[in-house]
């Protein structure tokens, strides 16, 4: 969407509010459109709430996790255009010319904020004739070469050469930015994909970027900020759920965050907003997300189009004998020793069925293979002569594979990083574990917070001392991991200090700090320093001028 930019600001984008009475006005009023190109600020998280509403659009939140930003209501937000009062400032009605006299006043006396209401924000992704004009385009990412599934759309390469300016040309075709592009608008990505696990998407740019999958918030990069990188990944645990075949429970690989499953087609949604004609980069790249080229909306069990509430769909086969040996029962995943998937309380499975040739075209439908393994009985679905998979712990186990879907089949043995979530773990993002805080679990395993010694930056961490966070020092850090604690030489005076001109310039010089932040001998500490040219000091001598020399009658 791109909406009107008088020629004294910069493209003020789309946006807008149900009834945006206050923004409308705005725009009449010839200032382009509140929320752009009149705020600055660094991230803000927590500007949108973690679903989308009913219409798939974000909701502004009011509310935020860091405390960074606020908004005004609809009644503010009106007075404020009009020249009204908020928090008991009065803003003059602007009056024109070139200067922006309310952005001033918004900067400084809503300091801090990234949005200036709900209202404003309402219909930044909304199309409104008197507020915006929407652009139909596609966004291509280019396969990574020498990679299985790896993409990447970014705005360095061609044909935009560090600026990204998708609607040069088109929309309202201001052209009020630095470069001459067409800036200040925001951007809606759709796409869907099949959920297998362990899927990472990245984003690398400006501004506001907020990512839903399934219609919940995966990833966060809100507010106005300068060029920022953000990161997440899809689960690889195993999750339970019924087994509508056989009874009991199947194990799969599932992501609860999103309530997503395994072979199931889902949204992908990027909400991105350009707010600052200054820079404009945007750089995308998804990786391991899988579209299996036969998507559909709409259902219909057996036509061989896996739709949005299908885990499978084997064509002309719902409930005979291929659909129940593959597992694949009325487009519900099953229970079936045989088609490559080790499930339930199967130890392994070597696939066997997809060799045949009755199965062939329905395995390659599904995506299923045969998988040759000496060890396993490809009848049962358990390992030959081998303790491990014979439903007891035994010595060296810390657990079994045949009743227990979270062993490691071949060690029955827990383990970090496997992407199974074991009893003695807070987390297990297999590949997605990090400590860098952006996947929200650690390589340990563990879920990361304040005090565990990691520094997590995406957590908003600069720094982190384990138990020792609070102990002052150089290079400790502060209770709340957000700062790091106060010492001598940091460049800052602290209490009890007498100067601090940093760790490097600390060096007892004359007139300068010693190294424990106490000043060094100079004039007016009543001390005669002949050494550094004093004849007197007028701290001690009352005809002594202030460059500690003699007064000469």
């Amino acid at each position: 969407l791109d909406s009107s930019e008088p020629t004294q600001f910069q493209n003020q984008v789309k946006a807008g509010v149900s009834d945006l009475v206050a923004g409308q006005a705005w725009l009449k009023k010839g200032y382009g459109y509140p929320d752009f190109e009149g705020f600055r600020g660094d991230l803000c998280f927590g500007l949108v709430k973690d679903t989308l509403d009913s219409e798939g659009k974000p909701v502004f939140n009011g509310k935020y996790s860091d405390g960074c930003c606020g908004g005004m209501n609809a009644t503010q937000c009106s007075n404020f255009v009009e020249g009204g009062s908020y928090n008991g400032a009065i803003y003059p009605t602007y009056q024109g010319g070139t200067t922006n006299a309310n952005w001033h006043h918004v900067s400084k006396l809503h300091k801090g904020n990234h949005i200036l209401c709900a209202d404003s924000f309402s219909k930044w992704y909304r199309s409104d004739s008197n507020i915006n004009v929407p652009v139909s385009s596609e966004l291509t990412l280019n396969k990574v070469s020498g990679t299985k599934a790896k993409y990447v759309f970014d705005s360095d390469e061609e044909p935009y050469k560090g600026y990204f300016s998708p609607i040069d040309g088109k929309g309202l075709k201001d052209t009020y930015t630095p470069n001459g592009h067409n800036g200040s608008y925001t951007t809606e990505i759709e796409t869907v994909f099949q959920y297998k696990g362990g899927e990472t998407l990245n984003f690398s740019g400006d501004d506001d970027v907020w990512v839903f999958i399934n219609g919940k918030l995966f990833l966060d990069i809100g507010g106005m900020h300068a060029k920022v990188q953000g990161q997440n990944s899809l689960s690889t645990s195993k999750c339970e759920s019924d087994d509508n075949k056989n009874g009991g429970k199947i194990y799969r690989v599932c992501d609860e965050r999103y309530q997503i499953y395994a072979g199931g087609i889902y949204t992908l949604k990027v909400f991105h907003a350009e707010r600052a004609a200054s820079d404009s980069r945007f750089k995308l790249t998804l990786d391991g997300f899988i579209n299996s080229g036969n998507v559909s909306c709409s259902s219909q069990c057996g036509d061989g189009v896996l739709a949005t509430n299908e885990e499978c769909d084997i064509k002309d086969h719902t409930n005979d004998q291929i659909a129940n040996d593959l597992g694949c029962v009325n487009c519900k995943w099953t229970n079936a020793c045989g088609n490559g998937r080790v499930e339930g309380t199967e130890a392994c499975d070597t696939g066997y069925l997809c060799s045949k040739s009755k199965y062939a075209s329905a395995c390659k439908a599904l995506g299923l293979s045969a998988k040759p393994n000496s060890k396993c009985n490809e009848n049962s679905c358990e390992y030959k002569d081998s303790l491990c998979g014979n439903g007891k712990i035994d010595d060296g186990e810390d657990c079994d594979s045949k009743n227990d879907p979270k062993c490691n089949p071949y060690t029955c043995k827990y383990r970090c990083g496997d992407g199974i979530l074991d009893a003695n773990e807070e987390c297990d993002l297999g590949s997605g574990n990090n400590d860098n805080g952006s996947s929200g679990c650690t390589t340990a395993c563990k879920l990361p917070y304040c005090g565990d010694g990691i520094v997590s930056p995406y957590a908003g961490e600069v720094c982190d001392d384990g138990v020792n966070n609070g102990t002052a020092g150089e290079g400790k850090c502060m209770p709340g991991c957000a700062r790091k604690a106060p010492y001598c030489g940091d460049g800052i005076v602290q209490s009890g200090e007498e100067c601090d001109l940093g760790k490097d310039k600390n060096t007892g010089g004359y007139g300068g700090c010693m190294a424990n932040c106490d000043r060094a001998s100079y004039c007016g500490d009543g001390i005669v320093d002949t050494a550094d040219g004093e004849a007197c000091d007028p701290g001690a001598d009352s005809n002594c001028t202030l460059t500690c020399q003699k007064t000469v009658n």
